[in-house]
């Protein structure tokens, strides 16, 4: 999976001319997080939609028994807290997996912007409506039966990154146990 920097993936969005999408592309600047820092959680109510550059993370619910991994971010993706609007922000999690590096712009920010280019707003809502048509990608995965065929699901979904996964992170994601994920790898192994 080739990575995509911020303005080629602006410029493929649909809606509002050239100079609008590298103009938006223009207002956010670059964050590095750490291997295991958490960016949003629900004590943090983080005002910012950002842009993987480099990296991996995952989304995971409050739970007080166990952390299932709910999304993958990969180079590419957008992330953003749900309900910072309604204030509401969701009992979730988004914990780096690896040493990343974002491009950020808070929601003040976009609200100057979107000031001065009402037309703009297209853009966050294809960003929006984008990764909700992924999270529902996420959701028929789950549906998919027997294992194998989830994992391969889940391989198309997140490309090459399926291998830098901790084991117990790919295991919750997949839904399943870290022994069925083992027995899983070992009957891959054998299709190669």
């Amino acid at each position: 999976m080739k990575s995509q920097t911020l303005l080629n993936k602006i410029l493929d969005l649909p809606h509002c001319n050239k100079e609008i999408k590298i103009l938006f592309a223009e207002q956010f600047y670059a964050v590095n997080f750490q291997k295991g820092q958490t960016i949003i959680s629900p004590n943090l109510l983080n005002q910012c939609l950002y842009y993987v550059t480099e990296g991996l993370l995952r989304r995971y619910p409050l739970q007080l028994s166990s952390a299932k991994t709910s999304q993958l971010y990969i180079n590419g993706d957008f992330i953003f807290q749900n309900g910072v609007y309604v204030k509401r922000p969701n009992l979730e999690y988004i914990e780096c997996l690896s040493d990343v590096q974002l491009m950020n712009i808070n929601y003040k920010q976009l609200e100057r912007f979107f000031r001065k280019q009402p037309e703009a707003i297209k853009l966050l809502l294809s960003i929006m409506e984008a990764q909700r048509l992924k999270e529902i990608e996420v959701i028929e995965m789950l549906h998919v039966e027997p294992a194998l065929d989830r994992y391969l699901f889940a391989s198309r979904l997140i490309g090459k990154h399926i291998h830098n996964l901790p084991k117990e992170v790919l295991a919750s994601y997949l839904r399943i146990s870290s022994k069925q994920l083992g027995r899983l790898l070992i009957e891959l192994a054998h299709y190669k």
